[in-house]
């Protein structure tokens, strides 16, 4: 099921994971987690590793929708994934760094975003792992 009305039900696995806390309710949110990664819903591991302040998970899962267009997923709550990893303090790669200009030049926060996507870029154009591979065009 891949439209909004899935995100309503954020506050009842939240609820469920408070109630049966510890092991169960972690190892729950870890298996939800890793389905959805699995499954390439990118954008809902990345909810479910917001609500277990998984921040390195998030990272991941901004890295791997990062592969498709920019803007075809459904990561509506980009912000709450860059305060999380900003919290716990993460380093981002190259590749989460233009990600989050990407999104700050959408939020209209220009300079910003140009510093971000700047220092990102000498990375991503190296050969190797962080190469990244831009297509222009339909």
């Amino acid at each position: 099921m891949q439209n909004n009305s899935l995100y309503r039900y954020h506050p009842l696995f939240a609820a469920f994971l408070r109630q049966n806390g510890g092991a169960l309710g972690r190892e729950t949110l870890r298996r939800a987690m890793a389905d959805c990664f699995a499954r390439g819903e990118y954008e809902q591991a990345a909810d479910y590793a917001l609500l277990a302040e998984d921040a390195a998970f998030i990272h991941q899962c901004i890295s791997a929708a990062l592969g498709r267009p920019f803007g075809q997923g459904h990561c509506g709550n980009l912000q709450g994934y860059f305060q999380c990893m900003e919290a716990q303090k993460l380093a981002l790669s190259p590749r989460v760094l233009l990600g989050r200009g990407m999104y700050l030049s959408s939020r209209g926060q220009f300079f910003e975003a140009d510093r971000l996507i700047s220092s990102a870029l000498p990375e991503l154009e190296r050969p190797g792992p962080n190469r990244l591979a831009l297509r222009y065009g339909p």
